[in-house]
């Protein structure tokens, strides 16, 4: 009777039942995890964590010979369980680093484990985070740019040459390329200082649209490919209109009729796009019955023409035993690597405390936290050291550069800023920080620098009381230190 469930293409009635199961599974685990463990100690809950992971990849690779599916169910499931892990250390660790840098440790645990698998659905899925990944870091932290990125291209492309060019994963990954492109384009045309970056970077990517319609390239790339260039220089074509002079588009619309006549069914929905464009401006000039007659005729005479088109081409664009220990040990090793560093600063660094003021905000991935504002945080333009304020003229404004920053004890106990240098002190207390690149050089009394001490994770219960608390009085965040990095364990309100 399953039988009769079957869908095309390897599709089926069981796989989708499965990768459900798996997806609510992983959707469980990770609710859970996140709102019922807060009784935990951190030892208990990382155990946790862990034997989740290894458990559901263990009986993946058991089941794979008798129960194929059932065993990939198992794995989409613990790549789920891989993602909540990642965040959820960071809650519990207080880790404080940027939310697209999570997503990229979710993309190389992930990857790994698709090519193993030879599914193209992880990919896609790895894809996805990698989107995140580079938009957020562009957009959302301004002061990181996802290098990162350049390693992975290469390796999605080598892994689609492996995978045979599936048609969905080569779009997607074509679509990643562009995308991180386009935002390298905005992030650094802009600092060359031209009048008319946004133009520069349309006019770029409008080339380049060109080109990936017209590149030579694999057969089973090349239709997808040359679609996708189609789109991206219609696309910003359509932008540049508003830049350049009416010879432009002018000049563009007897491109796209050239496209047109040569087979391109993709510029004819281009050029309705363009025509659309000033369309709309017709309404000023035109009687409005003249308007849609107008526009209807040429609708109508495209869909025409794309009929044709269509019927005359036909159907013509239509050690074995080591690797999963290996592969399914990554995600493990990325939470052990990404849990080490607080927790051997956690069990041997020096014990100090830092004047704070809290406000409770929510992250939407790893639940209530308590933000953190803190004295040390803005320091005398006078305590920086010489040698990092010859270098502010050599770099961007509003850039973070990397110092080290040297504490001393007052008289209440609590430390403060003593001074700032690019150098490691050779002695002493000190944290590792970004200070941030004033913009007015000449009038900057103070100036601003991060740690990574942000957030302190608690339920949201206690969240709110103490944001309440601290309203009427003082607080003072718990730290320990070793070799400048930093682990925050506690706020206590007096």
């Amino acid at each position: 009777m399953l039988g009769s469930y079957d869908i095309k293409g390897n599709l089926n009635f069981i796989t989708i039942l499965l990768s459900i199961g798996a997806l609510l599974l992983g959707l469980g685990v990770l609710t859970f995890v996140a709102s019922n463990w807060i009784y935990l100690s951190k030892a208990v809950k990382f155990l946790l964590i862990i034997a989740c992971l290894i458990g559901v990849n263990f009986a993946g690779v058991k089941v794979q010979v008798r129960f194929p599916k059932t065993s990939r169910s198992l794995h989409y499931a613990g790549i789920l369980i891989f993602g909540a892990g990642i965040f959820l250390v960071e809650q519990m660790f207080n880790i404080s680093i940027n939310f697209n840098s999570s997503f990229l440790l979710w993309a190389i645990g992930t990857v790994f484990i698709g090519y193993y698998l030879k599914d193209v659905f992880i990919l896609l899925f790895t894809t996805f985070l990698l989107f995140i990944y580079i938009n957020g870091s562009i957009f959302v932290d301004e002061t990181s740019y996802p290098l990162a990125i350049l390693v992975f291209l290469p390796a999605l492309y080598f892994l689609l040459k492996k995978f045979d060019y599936p048609k969905y994963l080569t779009f997607f990954i074509n679509a990643l390329a562009i995308n991180t492109i386009a935002l390298f384009l905005m992030e650094f045309v802009p600092k060359q200082g031209f009048e008319n970056s946004n133009t520069i970077v349309l006019s770029i990517l409008f080339v380049l649209g060109i080109v990936l319609a017209y590149i030579p390239v694999r057969a089973k790339l090349q239709n997808i490919t040359h679609i996708q260039g189609h789109i991206l220089h219609g696309i910003t074509a359509l932008f540049l209109t508003f830049d350049f002079s009416i010879w432009f588009p002018l000049a563009y619309f007897v491109f796209l009729l050239y496209l047109i006549l040569k087979g391109s069914l993709t510029s004819i929905v281009i050029i309705c796009a363009l025509i659309f464009r000033y369309y709309i401006y017709s309404f000023d000039f035109l009687p409005k019955s003249l308007t849609f007659i107008i526009g209807g005729i040429m609708l109508i005479g495209f869909g025409f023409f794309f009929e044709n088109q269509r019927k005359k081409e036909g159907n013509s664009m239509s050690n074995q035993s080591f690797r999963p220990l290996i592969v399914f040990s990554i995600p493990v090793l990325i939470l052990l690597i990404l849990a080490f560093p607080p927790v051997w600063t956690t069990m041997t660094g020096d014990v100090i405390k830092i004047k704070t003021a809290p406000v409770d905000p929510t992250d939407l991935f790893r639940g209530s936290y308590v933000a953190l504002k803190y004295e040390i945080e803005s320091v005398r333009s006078s305590q920086v050291d010489d040698s990092i304020k010859t270098e502010f003229n050599t770099r961007n404004m509003g850039d973070y550069k990397k110092v080290y920053v040297r504490l001393k004890q007052n008289t209440d106990g609590l430390y403060v800023v003593d001074y700032v240098t690019k150098e490691k002190p050779g002695e002493g207390v000190y944290l590792k920080g970004e200070l941030e690149i004033p913009y007015d050089l000449q009038n900057a009394k103070t100036i601003q620098i991060r740690y990574g001490l942000d957030n302190y994770f608690a339920s949201e219960e206690k969240a709110k009381e103490m944001e309440k608390d601290a309203l009427a009085n003082p607080s003072v965040a718990v730290v320990k230190v070793r070799n400048g990095n930093v682990v925050l364990t506690d706020i206590i309100i007096e």
